[in-house]
This record gives structure tokens, C-alpha cells and sequence, in this order.
């Protein structure tokens, strides 16, 4: 979407839409579909929104986490909750599975950076309903998490 309200269709056959993410010089843009549990990275042109060259950057499947909510820092890592396996995952730029962090939860959602020198990753995540059996198993389920890691996040930018 355009900040004069156009939209463009960047993407077709989508079954959950996720983990939207830019490159730290915004020159690549970062897409999931949790339900393929594909990544795909795209091309990114700032000035004129333009998003071209779709490539698959990660297939994942329900042992490393299907991807869901996304967040990127300065070093150009990828972080993707793994919302199928409990965990989050960061990805080197070109892909590579650098460290996957255990949640005390089973199903976090998103990752985001925060804190004064964004070096908190604090994690949401789902809290299961009419599964009682989980809940009692992990009674955190729908907290949110924060841990201190030795990556930075990138400072939130504002549309338009």
C-alpha cells in the first residue's frame, strides 16, 4: 500500500500472511507464509515502493517452526518466531540458520526489539483456547518474553 492509498499485489497464493521485514538499508524486503512455511525475500526499492526479484528464502516446516511474525536488526538477520516449535529463529542474510532460542511456550507469535539500545528481543505469544491440557502443561501460554541478546534491532519506521 502507497501513501496515497494505491495497492499493489505483490504476491498471490498466500494461505497465512506473516513476518513482514526490511533489510537494515531497506533494499531487500522479507515475507512468510506460516501456512507453506515458506520465507521469501523480494528486492526492495524505497523510493518508489517497488518490490521485485520474489526468491525463497527459507523453507520451514513444523521441527525448526513455521514462520510467523518477523523482526530484523542491524546485522541484517532475519528473527522469526517458530510458532509450530516453540522457539525463535534467526536467519543470516543469506538464509542459514544461525541459532534457533527455546520459548518457555509452545507457540510464540512475534518477535520485536526493544529497550534502550534495542537489545531485548521480547517475544508475544499465543495462548491456546479450549486446550486445556496445554494450558496446564505451559500456563505462560499468551505471555510476552523478553531476554537480552547480543544482536541490535533496528529503530521502527514510520509509513509514509
Amino acid at each position: 500500500m502507497a501513501p496515497d492509498g494505491n495497492v499493489t499485489q505483490i504476491a498471490t497464493e498466500i494461505r497465512t500472511s506473516n513476518g513482514l521485514a526490511w533489510s537494515p538499508d531497506t533494499k531487500t524486503m522479507y515475507h512468510s507464509d506460516t501456512g507453506s512455511g515458506e520465507v521469501f525475500a523480494y528486492d526492495f526499492d524505497r523510493d518508489f515502493g517497488a518490490v521485485t526479484n520474489q526468491r525463497k528464502f527459507a523453507q520451514l516446516d513444523n521441527t525448526v517452526g513455521r514462520p510467523d511474525g518477523a523482526t530484523t536488526d542491524t546485522d541484517g538477520n532475519y528473527w522469526s518466531a517458530g510458532v509450530s516449535a516453540g522457539n525463535v529463529n534467526c536467519f543470516a542474510p543469506d538464509g542459514q540458520l544461525l541459532q534457533s532460542i527455546a520459548m518457555p511456550v509452545p507457540r510464540p507469535t512475534i518477535p520485536c526489539f526493544a529497550g534502550p539500545n534495542l537489545n531485548t528481543l521480547v517475544v508475544a505469544s499465543l495462548r491456546p483456547h479450549g486446550d486445556d491440557e496445554l494450558l496446564k502443561e505451559f500456563p505462560k501460554s499468551g505471555g510476552i518474553f523478553a531476554m537480552d541478546v547480543e544482536h541490535k534491532g533496528l529503530p521502527t519506521y514510520r509509513f509514509g
